[in-house]
């Protein structure tokens, strides 16, 4: 688990606290107003101006709920849920560079080298490049022609007219 999982974990965990402590001291207040209530109405104060008067002290005192913008469970969940992907990614993250450690070693050994490839290298090829075209087999079909150019439109394994006596060459064409 890393850092800022435990952060969000523990931010969540307080929340959650505070809102236990808010939940009894709501209890015991909605307590205290209803025994304050019910003094008034023993002393001789109709219910409804008893109830009445409770409220005016309340609000003279400022002890009203504050309202609250955000729901403090949905923000426990959020923290909690974020929490839980943070810790999903950091183990894809853990994943992949395991896999990357274990490909450069494999990429090292498989490096591109010979007359092939540095003459390719010396002719503007990236490294990237070099390996493409040594990976799908180009770099063997290009790289190793012999010296006499293809022949385009010929069969393979046809001879050529210039190892043909004249008259042979003259009837092939």
């Amino acid at each position: 688990m890393s850092e800022i999982s435990q952060l969000l974990r523990d931010e969540a965990g307080h929340i959650t606290e505070l809102l236990e402590k808010q939940a009894e001291q709501v209890s015991l207040f909605e307590e205290t107003k209803l025994s304050a209530a019910q003094a008034l109405v023993e002393a001789g104060v109709s219910p409804e101006e008893s109830l009445n008067m409770v409220k005016q002290a309340e609000e003279l005192q400022g002890l009203s709920p504050l309202p609250v913008s955000v729901e403090p469970q949905f923000v426990v969940s959020v923290l909690e849920k974020s929490a839980s992907y943070i810790e999903e990614l950091e183990g894809t993250i853990a994943d992949l560079q395991a896999k990357i450690k274990n490909s450069e070693g494999f990429s090292k050994a498989a490096a591109i080298s010979g007359p092939d490839a540095e003459s390719l290298r010396n002719s503007g090829f990236s490294d990237d490049q070099v390996k493409i075209m040594a990976d799908n087999g180009i770099l063997e079909k290009v790289a190793h022609i012999s010296g006499t150019p293809w022949e385009p439109g010929y069969s393979s394994g046809r001879p050529t007219a210039e190892s043909l006596d004249p008259i042979a060459r003259f009837c092939m064409g």
